[in-house]
């Protein structure tokens, strides 16, 4: 992970919104909004709260994205002993830049390709996956206090023995004790991970 991390090409700079290609800001509405309609839109909120001593409220901005994702994590046997497939994933946002991230990790968009990029690799594990593969399987919230409504499709999927082969090197295999102890460690595990393997607790 250390070697991936110094060897990663991904660089974050801000820069100002009214800078930033295909993005808008409405002059009705104030929401941040992308001009292809997809994706995701800011927008803001009243937050309100009742409670005995008196309603409580406030303003926040929150991300509405009213799609489904897949987070994905691929399960296959190494000589009898289950292992998960993690992907070592570079996120503008990440604390030193790659973290260990869900096999597959995509918003619809990701995978039907509104970013115009690839398919993510081995998505189609999680589409349509066989009953009797499918090991978790739930819905699952997003942070609810930064996103609308938002939901993910959380699953573990059993693949194959011995995995699909010649996956590149930024995919893993550990075991869940390997997940465990690396979880003791500060942003290397990230927490899309951990909410699909809270499942399995």
């Amino acid at each position: 992970l250390h070697a991936l991390r110094n060897q990663a090409p991904l660089r974050a700079q801000r820069v100002p919104l009214t800078r930033m290609d295909g993005w808008v800001i409405d002059p009705v509405t104030g929401n941040i909004t992308h001009r292809g309609g997809r994706f995701f839109t800011i927008l803001g909120v009243t937050a309100r709260h009742r409670r005995e001593a008196g309603d409580l409220h406030w303003d926040q901005p929150c991300i509405d994205q009213p799609e489904i994702g897949i987070l994905g994590i691929l399960a296959a046997r190494f000589d009898g002993l289950l292992h998960f497939c993690l992907k070592a994933k570079e996120e503008p946002g990440n604390i030193h830049g790659v973290q260990l991230s869900p096999t597959v990790q995509a918003t619809y968009s990701n995978y039907t390709g509104g970013h115009g990029g690839r398919r993510p690799l081995l998505v189609d594990y999680f589409l349509h996956p066989p009953a009797d593969r499918v090991l978790v399987a739930r819905l699952q919230t997003e942070d609810g206090g930064r996103f609308l409504y938002k939901s993910n499709r959380n699953l573990i999927v059993r693949a194959e023995d011995g995995g699909p082969p010649d996956l590149p090197d930024r995919f893993l295999w550990l075991t869940l004790r390997q997940i465990c102890d690396l979880m003791n460690h500060d942003n290397v595990i990230n927490a899309c991970t951990r909410s699909v393997l809270s499942a399995l607790i």
